[in-house]
């Protein structure tokens, strides 16, 4: 199952600020934010308003958003607002496939990657 492979990845790394970029309803944030630990915080971006308050609804039906925040917008649109809360330990790309190279290169030369 492809949540299992999220869950194990965040597990591993057990990181303190996560970035994901394409939340759609917040499937993932709530998968990433039930195994954060204590004072590790989700930010995750969706670029559609009503998805947004979607996702933003599920964190908080989950018991989670006091680990998560959803910023509505695009990484480039938000690009002083992630170098502000940067730096990520860990990123999820979970939006359109042909974009992950231009978009990991981006968040790259934003310095906002440890």
């Amino acid at each position: 199952e492809k949540g299992q492979h999220l869950d194990n990845a965040v597990r591993k790394r057990s990181p303190a600020r996560v970035l994901e970029l394409g939340s759609y309803v917040g499937y993932s944030a709530v998968r990433i934010s039930r195994l954060l630990q204590e004072g590790a915080h989700l930010y995750t971006v969706e670029e559609n308003a009503d998805n947004a308050r979607l996702a933003q609804e599920n964190l908080v039906h989950a018991g989670l958003s006091g680990s998560a925040t959803v910023l509505c917008g695009t990484a480039p649109s938000l690009q002083d607002q992630l170098q502000e809360l940067a730096p990520f330990d860990f990123v999820f790309l979970d939006h359109k496939k042909a974009m992950y190279l231009e978009e990991l290169q981006r968040l790259e030369a934003w310095g906002i990657l440890s």
